[in-house]
């Protein structure tokens, strides 16, 4: 209970909060390998950038991304970009120093960014099963991965994993949330 914040019996619980973070934990060790410390600290700075990189696909967000996408001339005219700038370049950052840090110390993590990086570097095979399900066997290598196709690939899997799961705060997820909240 203390981990979240709970005070204890009868407290009051923001859930949709306490899910967010959940999620935005679980997303960003899955996908970057990294502790966000969401727990700790409710303004943690994965949290705040995860925040800010998920609002981008909201409102004039969205406007900003098919002007990019079906007018290209007067979008770089206009000098915009696609995503936030401090938003990317934290994310790019941060996947680029976790990149060199597993390349000089050798670690390895069970986590998608490793899947990327041994998919670049030729070390990812294709299990039995995986023959049949996808006609794949052996090492898998059909895609070069650069820096920047590892960090599309890990923002994608972000936007996935936490958009879909930790800011449902709609009837149906209040549906299944209440039994939890009223069992002792």
């Amino acid at each position: 209970r203390q981990e979240i914040g709970i005070a204890g019996a009868g407290a009051e619980l923001d859930l949709q909060d306490a899910c967010s973070r959940f999620t935005m934990d679980v997303v960003a060790s899955s996908a970057f390998g990294i502790d966000s410390n969401v727990f700790e600290d409710k303004n943690a700075l994965f949290s705040r950038m995860g925040k800010r990189f998920l609002d981008q696909f909201k409102g004039s967000g969205i406007f900003r991304m098919f002007m990019g996408i079906f007018l290209p001339g007067l979008f770089s005219r206009l000098g915009l970009s696609m995503l936030e700038p401090t938003t990317f370049k934290f994310f790019s950052e941060m996947t680029k120093r976790t990149m060199e840090h597993r390349k000089r110390t050798g670690e390895r993590r069970q986590d998608f960014l490793q899947l990327l990086l041994d998919a670049r570097d030729g070390q990812l095979t294709a299990e039995d099963d995986d023959e049949a399900m996808f006609g794949v066997k052996g090492k898998v290598s059909a895609v070069e991965w650069t820096g920047d196709l590892i960090l599309a690939q890990s923002l994608l899997f972000f936007l996935a994993g936490f958009d879909t799961t930790g800011m449902r705060g709609d009837r149906q997820s209040t549906g299944k949330y209440f039994p939890l909240a009223s069992s002792e």
